[in-house]
This record gives structure tokens, C-alpha cells and sequence, in this order.
């Protein structure tokens, strides 16, 4: 089972439809293996859009809380659009993430934990991480193999960017990781070629102190996310759509490093 963080020290970036793009294209090219998307966010946006379920009586909020909690209580099935892809609910008590976890053990390990349960059921595991260096992304950064950043075109995004980076360091110098998960790439979302001053001075930014981990792959903007809301779909509704193929670039780029087990091209 591999874990991948989509992670960002900025809200408004693309974390949601990346991860579920992301979620999408690899139930397609693994076929009929599981991949489980956690919400770690508590506006759960993410659990909103794909859970099958009206109610869910058990959320993250349960894992966090009770030591003794099932993970498996937290997961529920998602719509049609979502084939093979099960969905880790989010619960708007996440906002209180640090009096739920204040005695628990290790609360930066709390996810790592609970998600090794479940290594036999899932090939690929996507975090949906919040916009915040808390305890839920250093849940978030602990327990993942990998993790993958987007990002805009504003000083802010890219600010973001790095400060999920300074937490890294932060986690090993307090050893709550023994070692960086990989570093997958940081990507601008929502992108329109630079043609004023100051775009092109943001993206002059980013290919400066993104340096190696800035990836060629950029999702362009463009209003295909409202119709696929409209749609209640995917953004996979169509294949051929620029944005779906750039998405579709971004997990081979994932799987490759990943070297994930019958990723089909």
C-alpha cells in the first residue's frame, strides 16, 4: 500500500479535484484495485462530493479521539463516478483536532497508525490534507510515503508550498518521521500562460525556489471543474478534455515514481 499526502500551506489551491482526479485516473489504470481517499479536511468538501451515504454515523473525528477505534468505521462507499474508490470521511469536529487528540499518545502518529491496519485492503491511499500546519497535516505529512503540492500563481501559494517543506524538517527534527517522504513535485493549478508582469514575476518565483521539485505538468483554468459540478461527476466525464490529460500526465508522473504495481499506460 502506498500513501500519497496532496498537501499545500494555502487554501483555494486544487487540493480537493487533484486528489480525486488523481483518485480517479488511478482506479482506471490499476483496474479493479482499491484506493481509499482519507478527508483530513474539516470543511469536508471532499466527503461531501463523492460519500454514497447520507448518514455517517463515524467519521475521522472518531479515530482521533478513541483509542480503540475501528478505522474501518470511518470508511463508506462513494457514487457510481468514483469506481473502486472508497472515501475516509471528514467531520467539521476536526476544527477542535488538538482537544480531541490531548490524550492520546504520539497524536502526530495517530493516522499512521490506524491507516497500517488497513495495508491488505487498499493498494493506494490519497490524503486530502487541510490548509494548515497543525496537527492534522503532521498526521497527514507522518503517515504518508509521498506527498504532492499544488499550487497557484500568487506569492501566497508558493509560500505555502515552502512552509509544508519547513514542516518536513521540523517533523524530523522532533522525530516524528525518521526520514522525508518522497517529494513528488510541486504544480501550478488553474493555470493560464503568464501575460502581465506580475504572473510572469510569480512564475519567474517558482521556477526559483521550487527549483527541482516544480513539475512540468500545469492543470489549466478553465470552467470544466463547475461543469463537472454540474454534472455531479468526475472531471473524467471527458477523457479528452485538457484538463483530464493533464491530470492523467500527473499520475503517470506519480505512479512512475511510485513504481506502482500494474499501472497500466
Amino acid at each position: 500500500m502506498k500513501i500519497i499526502t496532496i498537501c499545500a500551506g494555502k487554501g483555494g489551491v486544487g487540493k480537493t479535484y487533484t486528489t480525486l482526479s488523481i483518485a480517479v485516473e488511478l482506479s482506471i489504470k490499476l483496474k479493479k484495485k482499491k484506493i481509499l481517499v482519507v478527508d483530513l479536511d474539516p470543511s469536508v468538501n471532499t466527503s461531501i462530493r463523492i460519500c454514497s451515504e447520507e448518514e455517517t454515523p463515524h467519521t475521522l473525528a472518531d479515530l482521533f479521539e478513541d483509542v480503540n477505534f475501528d478505522p474501518r468505521k470511518a470508511i463508506y462507499p462513494t457514487s457510481e463516478n468514483f469506481p473502486n474508490v472508497d472515501i475516509m470521511v471528514s467531520s467539521d469536529k476536526l476544527d477542535f483536532i488538538d482537544r480531541l487528540v490531548a490524550k492520546r499518545k504520539n497524536p502526530d502518529q495517530i493516522l499512521k497508525r490506524n491507516l497500517k491496519k488497513l495495508e491488505s485492503d487498499y493498494e493506494v491511499v490519497l490524503i486530502d490534507c487541510p490548509p494548515s500546519r497543525g496537527t492534522l497535516a503532521s498526521n497527514a505529512l507522518a503517515a504518508c510515503d509521498a506527498y504532492l503540492t499544488p499550487f497557484i500563481l500568487d506569492d501566497g501559494a508558493i509560500d505555502g508550498v515552502l512552509a509544508i517543506n519547513r514542516l518536513l524538517d521540523e517533523l524530523l527534527e522532533e522525530e516524528v518521521i525518521d526520514k522525508r517522504p518522497i517529494q513528488l513535485g510541486a504544480f501550478v493549478v488553474a493555470f493560464e500562460k503568464p501575460n502581465s508582469r506580475a504572473t510572469k514575476h510569480v512564475m519567474g518565483l517558482a521556477t526559483e525556489y521550487l527549483n527541482e521539485s516544480l513539475l512540468k505538468v500545469k492543470i489549466p483554468g478553465t470552467t470544466h471543474v463547475k461543469e463537472a459540478v454540474s454534472h455531479q461527476s468526475t472531471l473524467q466525464f471527458d477523457r479528452n478534455h485538457k484538463v483530464c490529460l493533464a491530470y492523467a500526465t500527473l499520475t503517470k508522473h506519480i505512479a512512475k515514481k511510485l513504481e506502482l504495481r500494474g499501472y497500466s499506460n
